[in-house]
């Protein structure tokens, strides 16, 4: 996959995370570990959104897969730098009508949802992301049983109905 690829995904996701966390009712408190809330799967799309927004990149990184993460942590967060605001318009459950990918194998439990996200970007010559909804697959998945819900995959999907 080329650099600018991983880097589109990556900006992709975090941006679908950030606005699922803005305004979620069970979205992780101040001073907690993020990663150590999630009670439902669908509350670390909204935290990770959250965090997005807030500028805390840290903790938004805390709440994805040591493989994602590592697309996120290039260039000193980039990717999630160039977004201003991400807001969260629709969440889908799709576990039973898509496919979870390889990265997802071997995990204890995974869902996986459509997200739609509306980004305002900052003004960013070389922006993957426009201004607009972006239309997402994200996978979450427990690792084990006793793991915190962390999104493994943020990519794009068709616009559902």
């Amino acid at each position: 996959m080329s650099k600018k690829r991983v880097l589109l995904f990556i900006l992709l996701a975090f941006l679908g995370l950030q606005i699922i966390g803005c305004g979620h009712r069970n979205a992780t408190g101040e001073g907690e570990n993020a990663s150590d809330k999630h009670e439902n799967s669908i509350d670390v799309i909204y935290s990770f959104a959250k965090f997005v927004n807030e500028k805390n990149y840290p903790e938004a990184l805390s709440l994805l897969t040591l493989q994602l993460r590592g697309g996120f942590s290039m260039g000193n967060n980039a990717p999630l730098r160039n977004i201003e605001h991400m807001e969260i318009t629709r969440v889908k459950d799709m576990s039973n009508r898509w496919s979870p990918g390889r990265s997802a194998m071997g995990a204890a439990e995974v869902r996986i949802y459509y997200v739609e996200i509306d980004y305002k970007i900052k003004g960013i010559i070389f922006s993957y992301l426009k201004d607009g909804p972006y239309y997402h697959k994200v996978v979450v998945l427990k690792e084990t049983p006793d793991s915190p819900w962390l999104i493994d995959e943020m990519s794009t999907a068709p616009k559902q109905p």
